[in-house]
């Protein structure tokens, strides 16, 4: 039976690629929601308040944005548009003073409990909308990744791969709900980890003097690789 879901047929692409294909999936899903948001933050109202209320992107994803998006207008009008609240907020919070700088230079009760309440109006008031779109994409390329390991042509390249990163397995292994799954999934995992710690045994091995003459292949990307798979390819989860 050919996989039905519409995500199947992305998993059945990137199955044979190296690396977790939940990963692939959650960064491609991130990367648009940044470019439908640097094209549509520019007029939608609803858009710019979400951002405003996150106070831009986490670290992480800020960065993505602006490295990945080429539309540079729209970022700067996005971020405009942040700066200016943030300025509102901390005259709100505090319009009495004269300066951020002179209520630091100040030690007294008083000046503190202002400073304090400024950094709480500073503080996010939603969620980083790029995290809630890796988090939403997690639990939907997780859900249809169970339900296609039930068709053959899924489970048999899923068995050929390299299996998925650390978070990712937890998640798909705690949300398994029947036996094939649990079995392709675990079995899966120990084979792609045992190469795991093959590859890096040889890549410690050619470390040693003894050894430097000898051929280099494969194994020198070990390292990288092991990053990847213990904690997951960067940009591709939520949570900040």
């Amino acid at each position: 039976m050919s996989p039905r879901h519409p995500l199947a047929h992305d998993l059945l692409e990137l199955l044979p690629a190296e690396g977790c294909p939940v990963c692939a999936l959650v960064g491609r899903a991130v990367a648009r929601h940044l470019v439908a948001y640097a094209a549509e933050g520019v007029n939608d109202l609803d858009v710019r308040a979400r951002l405003r209320a996150s106070r831009g992107y986490c670290t992480r994803h800020a960065h993505q944005f602006w490295e990945e998006v080429r539309y540079r207008l729209g970022v700067a009008m996005i971020y405009q548009d942040v700066v200016i609240n943030l300025i509102r907020a901390l005259e709100a919070a505090d319009p009495t003073a004269a300066s951020a700088l002179e209520r630091l230079m100040t030690s007294l009760g008083a000046p503190r409990a202002r400073a304090a309440a400024d950094a709480a109006a500073l503080a996010p008031q939603a969620a980083c909308p790029a995290c809630d779109a890796a988090a939403d994409a997690e639990r939907r390329v997780t859900a249809a990744l169970l339900r296609e390991l039930r068709e053959p042509a899924v489970a048999a390249a899923y068995r050929a791969s390299d299996g998925l990163c650390l978070p990712h397995f937890r998640r798909a292994l705690a949300e398994a709900r029947h036996d094939e799954q649990i079995t392709a999934l675990v079995q899966t995992q120990l084979a792609a980890w045992r190469a795991l710690h093959a590859g890096l045994s040889e890549y410690i091995r050619l470390q040693d003097y003894r050894f430097r003459d000898q051929p280099r292949g494969d194994e020198q990307r070990a390292p990288g690789r092991a990053i990847a798979a213990i904690a997951g390819a960067q940009g591709s989860r939520g949570g900040g």
